[in-house]
Parts: C-alpha cells; sequence; structure tokens
C-alpha cells in the first residue's frame, strides 16, 4: 500500500464508482454542515444524495423540498432509512450527539453501508471496540470527523517529523480560548453532561469542539506516519465557570510513552477569544500551527515551500472529498477509526480520575455581545495565555483557585 493511502481493508466486496450513494442521518444543528458538504459534491457530480433522516421536517421545510428535487428520500428515523436502504448506500453520514455514535455507527455498518461519523468517534473505548468489531466484521470503513486530519499540510508536517527533517520533537503546546454563550449548553439535552440516560457523553471542550487539536497533538508526537503517541502519565486539571455537569475549562501537562511532552491550555469560560494555537518545539527550532492565520517553521535551512503554509481550506469539504478517495482506495489523507481511538483513550484517562474544581463564583463575571450573555473568569484569558507561552499549566498562575494539586 502507498503510505499515503487510506487504511480501506483490502477484502472490502467492492469499491464504490462515482457518483458515490450517500445517506445522512440529521440535517440540523451540525448536520447543517454535512448537508451543505453532501450538496456542494453532488454539484460536482462526486456523490449522489439519496436518503436522509429529517426528525424534524416542519423546521426544515426548504432542505426536505431540495432533498425530494434532487430525489433523496426522506425518513422520519434512522432505523427505518438503514432497513429500506441497506444495500443501495455506500457511505452513511452520522454527524449526531455523541451519545449516539455508537449504536447508529453499528447500525449503518450492518446495514452494508460505509460510515463517516463526527468527531469524537465515540465516549468510551468500549464504544470503539464495539465500533470496530462491526466495522470488522462488515469489511466496511469507518471515517471520523476530525476534519483537521485531512489537511495535507498536516501531513506533511508528520511526513517533515518522521523523516527527522524537523530535528527531534522535544515538546507540544497546545492551547485555544473560545467563549461559549449560555446558549451553548441549552442547544441540546447533552451539551454539558457526562452521560444522559445512562449513556456515556463526557462533553467538554477537550471531547467536543477544542477534541481536534488535541488529536493533532497526539497524531504529530506519533513515531510513524499513522500512528499517534500514547500516553505514559498525564497530569491534568479541570475547572467550572458555567451551571453544567462537565468542565469548561482544562489543563495538562502529558507525558508520552516515547516522545514529546504535551502541555495543554484550553477553555470555553474565558473573556476573550484566542484561536487555537499549537506549538511544535524541536530540535532544530519551532513549527507555529494558528487555526486562522496558518503556519510557520523556524527552522534554517529548509526549502520555502516548506517553511510557511496558509490556514487549513474549507476542512469539511475536504474531508468529504479524502472519504471519497478512501473508498475508492485512491490516495487519501483520513482520519481513521483507528486513529480516533487514540483520542477516546485520551478522554478516558482524564475520567479515570474527574475531579472538576468549580471556579468561586466572586471570580465570575457576566457580559453581553450580540444578544447572548457569557460568564467569564476574570484574569483567566491572560492566565492561560501566559501558562501556554511558559508551556506551563494553569496550576503555575497567579490565580488563587488554581493552586490545588492535580489529577493524575
Amino acid at each position: 500500500m502507498n503510505p499515503t493511502q487510506s487504511q480501506t481493508n483490502t477484502d472490502s466486496p467492492e469499491i464504490p464508482s462515482l457518483p458515490i450513494k450517500v445517506a445522512l442521518i440529521g440535517v440540523s444543528g451540525y448536520g447543517d454542515c454535512h448537508f451543505r458538504s453532501i450538496l456542494t459534491l453532488a454539484e460536482e457530480g462526486l456523490v449522489q444524495f439519496c436518503a436522509a433522516t429529517v426528525i424534524n421536517p416542519e423546521e426544515v421545510p426548504q432542505k426536505c423540498e431540495k432533498m425530494r428535487a434532487m430525489g433523496c428520500r426522506i425518513y422520519s428515523n434512522h432505523q427505518h432509512m438503514l432497513k429500506e436502504e441497506a444495500g443501495q448506500i455506500d457511505l452513511c453520514c452520522i454527524p449526531t450527539g455523541i451519545g449516539w455514535h455508537r449504536v447508529m455507527t453499528i447500525d449503518a455498518l450492518n446495514a452494508g453501508m460505509h460510515v463517516l461519523v463526527e468527531k469524537p468517534a465515540a465516549a468510551t473505548l468500549a464504544e470503539i471496540n464495539a465500533m470496530d468489531a462491526a466495522k470488522r466484521h462488515n469489511r466496511r470503513e469507518v471515517f471520523v470527523g476530525f476534519q483537521n486530519m485531512y489537511a495535507d499540510t498536516l501531513w506533511k508536517i508528520k511526513d517533515l517529523l518522521v523523516a527527522g527533517e524537523l530535528g527531534q520533537l522535544q515538546k507540544i503546546r497546545v492551547c485555544a480560548l473560545w467563549p461559549r454563550p449560555h446558549s451553548y449548553y441549552k442547544r441540546t439535552d447533552w451539551a454539558g453532561k457526562l452521560s444522559i440516560n445512562d449513556i456515556p457523553v463526557l462533553d467538554s471542550p477537550t471531547n467536543n469542539a477544542m477534541a481536534h487539536f488535541i488529536l493533532m497533538a497526539l497524531f504529530w508526537s506519533g513515531s510513524s506516519r499513522e500512528a499517534a503517541g500514547t500516553i505514559r502519565t498525564l497530569e491534568n486539571r479541570q475547572y467550572r465557570a458555567q451551571a453544567i455537569e462537565s468542565f469548561d475549562t482544562f489543563s495538562a501537562r502529558v507525558q508520552l510513552v516515547e516522545g514529546p511532552e504535551i502541555v495543554i491550555n484550553m477553555s470555553h469560560s474565558s473573556e476573550k477569544f484566542e484561536a487555537a494555537e499549537i506549538i511544535l518545539e524541536t530540535t532544530r527550532g519551532q513549527y507555529y500551527w494558528n487555526d486562522k492565520t496558518g503556519s510557520e517553521l523556524t527552522l534554517a535551512g529548509l526549502s520555502p515551500e516548506n517553511k510557511t503554509f496558509p490556514p487549513f481550506p474549507d476542512t469539511r469539504t475536504v474531508m468529504f472529498h479524502n472519504v471519497c478517495k478512501g473508498l475508492q482506495k485512491l490516495e487519501s489523507n483520513v482520519c481513521s477509526l483507528d486513529l480516533a481511538r487514540e483520542h477516546t483513550r485520551f478522554i478516558e484517562r482524564i475520567h479515570q480520575s474527574l475531579k472538576i474544581e468549580d471556579i468561586p463564583a466572586s471570580a465570575l463575571k457576566n457580559r453581553e455581545e450580540a444578544g447572548e450573555t457569557y460568564t467569564y473568569a476574570d484574569g483567566l484569558s491572560e492566565a492561560l495565555l501566559n501558562a501556554h507561552h511558559k508551556g506551563l499549566t494553569l496550576h503555575n498562575s497567579d490565580l488563587p483557585w488554581t493552586k490545588t494539586e492535580a489529577t493524575t
């Protein structure tokens, strides 16, 4: 196999022909992103939008009209759709809540469909293992919607790291400050929850909006092209400013079995927004990646094309293109279930010793913006950014409520 090819099972019964026949479970919320990407690829002739599950047709009449005009069959629940469409669909897209990922993925695999499931792949390793067993039994593929993992630049940097052209990787620093309003935690019944109806969700910045950056760091630290780093020790603290069950602020120091130290600082309860940033420190210099501005290598001796890179392109559309290529066994960079498993392993490690600390009410403030209410911790933005720039955790800040011992 060419090293840049996706890991599609060689014993799959057949390679789908173009256009790839696609089904979608959910067109609202985050499902709208998949809906629009599928329309784009349908216009390009790469996919045929064949079926969709829509549980709220009265709220999305224009989408339903658009799908029907394309010949797309609409169902009121995913079980009915999968039963009726079994053997007719190549790829089932599952941009649903975390608690639905395992059951819907397995149902779609058992109906003979390949799957693109939203990130995280699932909340627990046990769920990942069940999905993997169904994947192998049905000889189908499962791709996971960590869309940054499909970007060519990300894989180019990994190739340079594995080849040793950037020197030895010593430390990775990860930071993201993405304030979320109160409405963010009211948009679904599982937002901010650890479980719902006894089904694990483990929703948090680390397992939802900012999960991309944790997997990117683990991936870049892996010793081979498609491997991610394996955690040896994890010192972490979880803080809570919002009225939720889970945590909204996270700070950690990770030591891998082999490879660099990773320091992570992220929050949904900062006053300021700061784009996600990852800094790779090597024996030859640094690689700086920013979600909004692009990336740069500060190493001498590299050719110009290996020094600066623009921001990742439309990652969701790139993701769908690469999934289509992967199904056809063409060269493509994808996020496999095996790779996504390492993020879930990280999340499980956090929750093995979960001890959420409430930020004192005296440290919290509210602000209004564009009709939304935000609760934030005073001084948290500066403390997290300072810790990130120094390669430290929040425990080293001057904020008095951060001085408790870390969980391991």
